[in-house]
């Protein structure tokens, strides 16, 4: 067996810390936790999970502690950093503490019963930053925190408390690293008996042990997988468990092993490597667990898929999240040699160095997130020191077995009224909709210079991330839907019924030669707009036509090439509602949305989790019919984030639905179309994403963008009552001047981006002066005006000039010279039928 090494740090190195791997690190005890709060979430590398004591239903008194073990060697200390938490106004933030450190075969809170604090000290409470805690160099394998007074949240005396992430540092040149053997950099540890996996692109090696990859090899360059010790444990429900590996059953591209656990009878987990098509695919497709217990959430500490080196001048991390705040960037390029150590979570993550680079993707969630703009972990990205060289690793984070609310009973209401719940397709349940039936997966594709610039860098692992990255139903069509128009019905008056809606359908087609459309039916429910939600079937306005008329439209807009949309809601629901009661809102019961009338804020984990949700729309679904083009959810606000809209989407894809939503952050590996994002005069700062990254990878397959000087963005100027605009012209210039070469950029990959110009994968390269999104214009409420952004597209042609000195006929007939044909048209779209 090959031992891991790394350089010896010179006599003469600078006195400096040295970041202890947080996945060798285990959290012990504390002297209180809650089964949601568990100690481990200090170790999991997201900020937004934390420890928190007992605090509901009568607190733990003060002090509280948390013991954590570094290792079986003892380290040379020097340095600790606690993340606090960062929300709940404050509650729980460490004020006055105590540290601890002792070198002890035990670890545990007895270990340090005479022993004297290393450091004492208080913090601002009102202060999020990171706390830094240094100290005199220090022999330890086991650190105690101890939480003397936080602040509370209603005062100053309440006993709460919480820690975010805790991190350790050795320090005067030591490291922590195992085996440190040679003057060699860091590689991974290859044992003698690593099992080789080869399709006719790639060769993987993993460990025989535990289902761990070593390196990747293509051609004659190799990027490693994890480089530290091997792994032994896997994190379930938040507790850290050795796991009991199986031997592994292998075939040339494959290898699968049972991992079971002595304090967990009965569970047992089948992991999966594979390499396919040069992806390699870490997975577990079986859990099984029983009665007593229950695989809520998996995840395995230190699962590096992916590392490089410092030792490699290009080499670097890159990742983005969700972010649509204008005024901020989601991006985070960490190149390795000048970037310190860290450890963070994100959406998207890569990593290249000069010759490899690595694309990502999985399913890992988060259980119970709330918020309009939050970001989902799905990557956990580390830059760790091994000697004197630095290692950025990617790794997945936690997967979601069993929701919470997953298990809720089918309900009855205060009558005794028993609800209807179901699975989709409409199978019932009586006692919720169980584990979710998504294999916990991630996927990785490495490649060279995929983009054929001669060099190896972020785009090229972009490149290799859309490769692998999951396509939502619809997003394929996405290019074609050029025409984005909002009919809309309220407080009763119809002003547009359902035929008259297929009236402007037909209008809208012939003067655009028969553009692709997508129609969204703000108002299709019971009395028009925001009303009797949460009916999404059995309740169709009579006054706009009924199901009758809903159906002919969606039937006849196939010809017209227009697919519609609903608008839904299932956080807010009203009183005149079939669905509204007991069964599905919160209790005590909470006010919301009331510009019309009071609604009452639903429990939508128990919704979703009963099968209450599901059985509504079965209901919509076959009140349709299979004739019908209505395949479009457009869901109004939206707070539930992470696993819940995860399970919600994931199932409606399967079902055929499209999903789009009012803000871009919501669904957002499933959300294809976000109104605030497309419409530039509505909403407020919850925009586009602003991440060149995330619309790098998936420009063509979404419309959740900000305004951008050579993409552009589509959006909405409208005609049919909505925000009471009814101006036609202004909606078809919008059509010319804006969507229609945003929406011939969509319909090629993107290959390559640098300041002022993008060169796609079909040939198209577009390129402007400017750079900014500020640049971009904006529409005043009357429709938009001529663009001040001047850019060129050219594809082995003409050249098309989008300016204020070119006239919209010549750009338009510039556009439908270079585009493709599909069809007996020569624009973006399915050409309607003849």
């Amino acid at each position: 067996m090959f031992a891991l090494v790394a350089p010896m740090a010179p006599a003469h190195a600078k006195t400096g810390y040295h970041r202890i791997d947080q996945a060798a690190i285990t959290a012990i005890a504390a002297d209180s936790a809650t089964s949601t709060d568990p100690i481990s979430n200090a170790l999991d590398g997201h900020p937004d999970t934390i420890w928190r004591p007992k605090w509901h239903s009568g607190r733990d008194p003060l002090p509280h502690w948390i013991v954590f073990k570094l290792g079986d060697k003892a380290m040379n200390l020097g340095k600790v950093e606690i993340t606090p938490r960062s929300s709940s106004n404050r509650s729980g933030r460490i004020h006055n503490y105590e540290l601890y450190a002792a070198d002890t075969k035990t670890c545990n809170n007895a270990a340090f019963s005479s022993a004297k604090p290393v450091a004492t000290g208080s913090y601002d409470v009102s202060d999020t930053s990171v706390r830094t805690i240094t100290f005199a160099a220090t022999k330890a394998t086991c650190v105690k925190v101890k939480m003397n007074s936080p602040w509370g949240g209603d005062g100053p005396d309440k006993e709460a408390s919480s820690m975010a992430e805790f991190n350790a540092f050795t320090v005067d040149g030591s490291d922590p690293s195992p085996n440190l053997t040679s003057s060699r950099p860091p590689t991974p540890e290859v044992p003698s008996d690593a099992i080789s996996l080869s399709d006719s692109a790639v060769t993987v090696r993993v460990r025989r042990d535990f289902p761990q990859v070593i390196d990747y090899t293509v051609g004659h360059a190799h990027l490693a997988g994890r480089i530290g010790s091997p792994l032994t444990k896997v994190r379930i429900n938040g507790t850290d468990r050795v796991a009991t590996v199986s031997a592994p059953k292998t075939t040339d591209t494959s290898a699968s092993w049972k991992l079971t656990f002595h304090d967990l009878p009965g569970v047992e987990l089948t992991t999966h490597v594979e390499i396919a098509d040069g992806v390699m695919t870490w997975s577990i497709p079986h859990i099984v667990d029983t009665a007593n217990h229950r695989v809520n959430t998996v995840s395995v500490p230190g699962l590096a898929l992916a590392s490089v080196t410092s030792t490699d001048p290009k080499a670097q991390l890159s990742s983005a999240n969700i972010v649509v705040d204008r005024n901020k960037s989601g991006d985070l390029f960490q190149p390795l040699a000048t970037t310190d150590v860290s450890r963070g979570t994100s959406w998207v993550a890569m990593a290249n160095d000069s010759t490899l680079a690595a694309g990502f993707e999985d399913n890992a969630t988060q259980d119970g997130l709330v918020g309009s703009a939050a970001t989902v972990a799905r990557f956990i990205h580390s830059i760790s020191q091994v000697g004197g060289t630095k290692v950025g690793a990617i790794e997945p984070a936690t997967w979601v077995h069993r929701g919470k609310g997953s298990a809720t009973p089918c309900p009855s209401d205060s009558l005794g009224n028993k609800a209807v719940c179901q699975l989709p397709g409409g199978a019932t349940v009586k006692d919720g909709i169980g584990p979710d039936p998504d294999t916990p997966y991630v996927r990785v594709k490495i490649v060279a210079d995929a983009n054929g610039d001669g060099k190896v860098d972020w785009q090229d692992a972009a490149v290799a991330t859309r490769g692998v990255t999951m396509k939502p139903t619809g997003s394929g069509d996405v290019a074609n839907k050029v025409v984005t128009h909002i009919p809309f019905n309220i407080v009763s008056q119809a002003t547009h019924p359902f035929l008259r809606t297929l009236d402007d359908v037909k209008h809208i087609s012939l003067a655009t030669d028969g553009l692709g459309q997508q129609a969204l039916l703000k108002g299709y429910q019971a009395e028009g707009h925001d009303s009797a939600h949460p009916d999404y079937g059995g309740n169709v306005s009579h006054r706009a036509g009924g199901m009758k008329d809903l159906e002919k439209l969606t039937e006849s807009g196939k010809r017209w090439n227009t697919d519609f949309g609903i608008h839904v809601n299932l956080v807010e629901s009203y009183p005149e509602a079939n669905h509204f009661g007991d069964n599905i809102l919160v209790k005590p019961y909470q006010k919301a949305w009331d510009w019309m009338e009071q609604s009452y804020r639903m429990d939508y984990a128990k919704d979703l989790g009963s099968g209450q949700l599901f059985a509504r729309l079965n209901q919509l679904r076959k009140e349709l019919g299979a004739k019908s083009n209505l395949d479009w959810l457009y869901f109004d606000t939206n707070y539930p984030a992470g696993w819940q809209n995860d399970r919600i989407a994931n199932a409606l894809n399967a079902e055929g639905w499209k999903i789009g939503s009012e803000w871009s952050s919501t669904y957002p590996r499933y959300n294809q179309w976000s109104h605030w994002a497309n419409d530039e005069n509505y909403g407020t700062g919850n925009k586009g994403y602003s991440s060149r990254i995330i619309r790098f990878i998936n420009n063509s397959r979404r419309d959740t963008w900000n305004p951008d000087p050579i993409l552009g963005n589509s959006n909405v100027v409208e005609y049919e009552g909505w925000t009471s605009h009814n101006d036609y012209n202004a909606f078809i210039a919008n059509v010319w001047q804006r969507n229609l070469p945003t929406k011939f950029l969509q319909r090629s990959d993107i290959m390559s981006w640098q300041d002022g110009r993008i060169a796609f994968a079909n040939g198209t390269v577009a390129t402007s002066s400017k750079t900014s999104p500020s640049q971009v214009m904006r529409f005043p409420p009357q429709g938009p005006s001529p663009s001040t952004v001047p850019r060129s597209l050219r594809k082995a042609g003409p050249t098309c000039c989008l300016g204020p000195t070119v006239a919209e006929t010549a750009c338009t007939t510039g556009i439908r010279a270079m585009a493709p044909q599909p069809g007996n048209s020569q624009i973006p779209g399915r050409h309607r039928s003849r």
